[in-house]
């Protein structure tokens, strides 16, 4: 693991087994998570960008996962949050069950590329996405994450 990859994300940022009806349902929780973990300062601000991103274009990248990413003020480090959902939902012109988030402070332009490029790199793995999916514990998905 990079230096730069260390503590991108914890178990706090890992949700597993939820119900929630809809895309902004997801977009919320989310929000919430990043806040409640200390690496955002105001969730209704990150909840904004994550909103706005998607307004642009749909951040759903086939296989069953949306990418949902922000670059805020209110992000105090690149962070990524994990959120499986017992039931896929509407996302867009897709159906998603497993969501990876990623916020980004203002200046970290190049991290939220980085980053970005890095997941999708991993999720056009089936062997990836099949260990993901099959994660138990929030210890898991942190491990298959950060490696």
């Amino acid at each position: 693991m990079t230096e730069a990859r260390e503590g991108m994300t914890e178990e706090s940022l890992v949700a597993l087994n939820r119900d929630l009806p809809n895309k902004d349902a997801v977009l919320e929780l989310l929000a919430q998570m990043f806040t409640d973990a200390g690496r955002a300062a105001d969730s209704e601000r990150i909840l904004v960008g994550l909103r706005a991103r998607e307004e642009e274009v749909s951040t759903a990248m086939g296989f069953g996962f949306a990418i949902p990413h922000t670059k805020s003020a209110a992000a105090s480090r690149a962070s990524v949050a994990y959120l499986e959902l017992n039931q896929a939902i509407r996302w867009s012109d897709e159906q998603v069950g497993q969501v990876l988030s990623i916020i980004v402070p203002e200046d970290g332009a190049d991290a939220h590329l980085n980053i970005l490029a890095k997941l999708a790199r991993k999720l056009i793995d089936e062997d990836f996405r099949d260990r993901l999916s099959s994660a138990e514990t929030s210890a898991e998905v942190v491990e298959l994450l950060d490696t």
